[in-house]
């Protein structure tokens, strides 16, 4: 089974056992945790949206060609632009 450790160097007491960097802080475990969880979501919401718009066939990690294959969606957004839709 795969996993992930995060690292949150600011602990209420240093642990004998622990060879990792850390503080006996407890001032900035919210702030960073909050943190840790906003670029989390924010690249599970980017895996999302990608395996999404794959459902379609596109790929949003590719270029954006609006005189090319992207001309359809160019068109649309300079009509949202121009206030048409």
């Amino acid at each position: 089974m795969a996993g992930i450790y995060i690292h949150i160097p600011f602990c209420k007491h240093k642990c004998n056992y622990c060879n990792f960097y850390s503080l006996a802080s407890s001032k900035r475990i919210a702030e960073v945790s909050s943190s840790i969880v906003k670029e989390l979501k924010g690249g599970f919401s980017a895996f999302f949206w990608q395996t999404f718009a794959r459902l379609f066939g596109y790929d949003l990690k590719a270029v954006y060609d609006p005189h090319g294959d992207d001309q359809g969606i160019e068109r649309v957004v300079q009509m949202i632009d121009a206030g048409a839709i």
